[in-house]
């Protein structure tokens, strides 16, 4: 940063050096070293056109942003400050599907009105943001000059999120690696708060566009550790027709299978589950096996999944060869016997 000031070259560049550090003035690709990588990393910045993230540039920097993500990084990122207007994710690296993006929220639960709100439009996708939020309104704060201070904005919001994780994978060291159960677990275990204002809201109104699944809670996330979950939904046909007797198997990711259960009259179905990832197929005669994977089965939550069931085809008709006809020789017509009357004898009398 130059004083504050980045551009996308530059932020590519701490993406690169944050997944395999190497010594200043070292060479990126003979000194990086992985194994020196961060679990999770912070992010409280933007960069808007000024910087050169103009129109025609958003998604120069995702690639970073996707690599640090599979390299089991998570990347925890400020929502930004443009609020209180609806769709105003506006920069990257918050507008990222796979960004872990924080809204900030008030000591009284309501979101700053500062606080940049989705939904977020890229790359042709319409994206709920953020993610999730933390308290980011006059937080106590390091300032330089070896002093304490009160500071506002998403960029105080995103720390507590990232020290979330952290407090998880400290917990749960096997979770390192696994950034897509980390973020199921921070989002299911996060306090909802209930909105429909910018849209986008699930049914009951959380997650939405405005706290994304609620405020983070290290106690519930911690605990959740050493719960089951469950895994519920309904399987109905085409048109919607409830399905009884579906078989619904959840394997793990090894393909184990750890959990079996059949729909009821309605086509309900609930799995008591391990928290982890699971493969679930659906089978019931005369339908196609429904498939639905990876989904994320978090301790003392529940997760659901519905399934809707496509009728199996006929198969399709076998051409049978039609014989080739054989010539039927015509029988030789035989002259036929002169036919005599029964009563020819009477008359010789």
């Amino acid at each position: 940063m130059d004083n504050g000031w980045g551009r996308p070259s530059t932020y590519i560049e701490c993406f690169d050096w944050l997944m395999a550090p190497y010594p200043h003035g070292g060479d990126p690709l003979t000194d990086g070293d992985p194994s020196k990588a961060p679990d999770v990393i912070n992010n409280s910045w933007g960069c808007p056109p000024s910087e050169g993230c103009t129109l025609d540039q958003l998604a120069a920097i995702e690639p970073a942003v996707n690599a640090a993500d599979a390299a089991s990084i998570l990347v925890v990122v400020s929502a930004g400050n443009n609020g209180p207007g609806c769709g105003t994710i506006l920069h990257p690296p918050a507008i990222y599907p796979r960004s872990f993006a924080v809204g900030a929220t008030t000591s009284a639960d309501q979101l700053a009105s500062f606080s940049s709100r989705g939904p977020v439009n890229y790359d042709g996708q319409i994206l709920r943001k953020p993610d999730v939020s933390a308290p980011g309104q006059s937080v106590l704060s390091a300032i330089p000059g070896d002093m304490y201070g009160t500071l506002s904005g998403t960029s105080m919001a995103a720390p507590h999120v990232a020290g979330v994780a952290a407090l998880v994978l400290q917990a749960e060291p096997g979770l390192r690696g696994d950034t897509a159960m980390l973020k199921a677990i921070l989002q299911a275990t996060a306090d909802p708060l209930i909105s429909f204002v910018c849209g986008g809201a699930d049914v009951d109104g959380s997650p939405n566009n405005l706290f994304g699944w609620g405020i983070v809670n290290a106690r519930r996330a911690i605990e959740s550790l050493t719960q089951t979950g469950f895994l519920s939904g309904y399987v109905t046909d085409e048109p919607g027709a409830a399905l009884k007797g579906a078989l619904v198997t959840a394997r793990d990711r090894q393909g184990v299978v750890r959990g079996t259960t059949t729909t009821d009259a309605q086509g309900a179905y609930s799995l008591r589950l391990a928290w982890g990832t699971y493969r679930v197929e659906v089978y019931r005669e005369g339908y196609r096996t429904a498939l639905a994977e990876p989904i994320f089965v978090v301790g003392g939550q529940t997760s659901t999944h519905s399934f809707r069931l496509q009728p199996q085809s006929p198969p399709p008709p076998t051409d049978t060869p039609t014989p080739t006809p054989t010539a039927t020789p015509t029988p030789t017509a035989t002259p036929a016997l002169p036919q005599i009357p029964l009563w020819l004898p009477l008359l010789r009398r």
